[in-house]
C-alpha cells in the first residue's frame, strides 16, 4: 500500500494545487462582482432619486442644443460657400485688372511708337525743308538769346551758307 499512497499523494498534489489556485481566482472574481453590483445598485438609487422632470429637462435641453448645432453647421456651410464665391470673384477681378493694365500699357507703347515714327517723319521733312530753304534764303547773321533773368544777349550765328554759288 505504500506505493498506492505515494501515487495518491502525487495525484492529489497535481490536482489540488491547480484547484486551490482556481478557487482563489473564483473568490477574487466573486468579490469584484459584489463591488460592481454594489456600484450599480448605488447608481440605480441615485437615478431613481432624480426626478423624472429633471431628466426630461436635460433631454429637452440636449434636443435644443442639437438643433442649434445643426443650424450652426448649415450657417457655416453657407458662409463657406459665400466665401468661396467671393474669392473666385476677386480672382476674376484681379485677372481682369491685370488684363486691362496690360492692354493699356500696350496702347501706350503703340502710341509712343506712332509718335516716334511721326517725329521721325517730321524731322526728315524739316531737314528736307531746311536744306531747301538754305539755297534760297540767307540766314540771319545773329539771334537774340535770353540768358538769366530777362537779359537779352545777341550772339552771332555760325555761317551756314556755302561759298560756292552758281
Amino acid at each position: 500500500m505504500g506505493e498506492t499512497a505515494v501515487l495518491l499523494e502525487g495525484a492529489l498534489d497535481v490536482t489540488v494545487k491547480p484547484i486551490d489556485v482556481l478557487i482563489q481566482k473564483l473568490r477574487e472574481v466573486s468579490q469584484s462582482q459584489e463591488h460592481i453590483i454594489a456600484a450599480i445598485h448605488k447608481e440605480n438609487e441615485e437615478l431613481s432619486s432624480i426626478s423624472k422632470s429633471g431628466l426630461i429637462d436635460v433631454f429637452s435641453a440636449a434636443s435644443v442644443y442639437q438643433q442649434k448645432l445643426v443650424q450652426l453647421k448649415r450657417d457655416m456651410y453657407t458662409v463657406t460657400e459665400r466665401t468661396d464665391r467671393v474669392k473666385q470673384r476677386a480672382l476674376k477681378l484681379q485677372q481682369r485688372r491685370l488684363q486691362l493694365r496690360a492692354e493699356e500699357e500696350s496702347k501706350i507703347r503703340k502710341q509712343l511708337e506712332q509718335e516716334r515714327s511721326l517725329m521721325a517723319v517730321d524731322a526728315t521733312e524739316a531737314t528736307a525743308a531746311q536744306s531747301h530753304s538754305h539755297h534760297t534764303l540767307s540766314p540771319p547773321s545773329s539771334s537774340v538769346v535770353t540768358v538769366g533773368s530777362m537779359t537779352p544777349v545777341v550772339s552771332p550765328l555760325p555761317s551756314t551758307t556755302s561759298t560756292s554759288s552758281s
